[in-house]
């Protein structure tokens, strides 16, 4: 974010965690009459999706966590999703499991979820670099999660053509997305990890090579 470039980094995170609150407190009520009471969940829901865990709970498990009712979850979301501070993902498959599966919920910059990680002194890097990639293909065309256990990170459809994107620091071997790729029909697999290699169908592009070209 532009407002944090020539900021100490403590004072950057306060700085976009200020913002953050700014959007909340202010402008979700431009998207729906929310009460201070909501609003206060609204941050605690935040919180709760930075964690990188939470962003693929169900909206049943962060409804009983919060104490708030299942379609007040789905509002705020859509609030957070309108307000540019998420990006809501959906799993790859039928109408069905669209409708039974929770998105995937991804912070439209790794910023934003770093500061507010930073109030518990701590930053998942894996889940800054989801961000960060999953903000640049979203912005390429249709951006969907393959659900279940070892699913694919990301499911990116471009052009009629589908690729399969596995992210993570310690990512240094294909395996897991030809997996993918056989499952979901796909035409090409990119890891993003440590290693380069160029293979007949995977692409294997190291995080920071990656960070540097977008």
């Amino acid at each position: 974010m532009p407002l944090a470039l020539e900021l100490p980094e403590r004072e950057a995170h306060e700085a976009i965690f200020t913002l953050v609150e700014r959007i909340v407190y202010r402008d979700l009520k431009e998207f729906r009459n929310f009460d201070v009471s909501t609003l206060d969940s609204a941050m605690r829901l935040l919180f709760v999706l930075a964690n990188p865990r939470g962003e693929r709970f169900s909206y049943e498990r962060l409804s009983k966590m919060l104490g708030i009712s299942k379609s007040t979850v789905m509002e705020l979301i859509r609030a957070f999703v309108r307000s540019d501070l998420l990006i809501e993902i959906p799993p790859a498959g039928s109408l069905s499991k669209k409708i039974r599966k929770s998105p995937k919920l991804k912070f439209i910059s790794p910023s934003i979820r770093a500061s507010i990680l930073h109030k518990f002194e701590r930053v998942e890097e894996g889940a800054l670099l989801e961000d960060a990639v999953a903000f640049y293909l979203h912005t390429l065309g249709r951006l969907e999660y393959e659900p279940g256990k070892g699913g694919a990170d990301f499911l990116l459809i471009r052009n009629g053509e589908r690729y399969v994107i596995e992210v993570g620091v310690g990512k240094d071997t294909p395996s897991q997305v030809k997996r993918s790729m056989e499952k979901l029909k796909a035409d090409r697999g990119i890891v993003i990890g440590r290693e380069f290699e160029v293979g007949d169908d995977v692409l294997m592009v190291p995080w920071w090579v990656f960070l540097a070209l977008v």
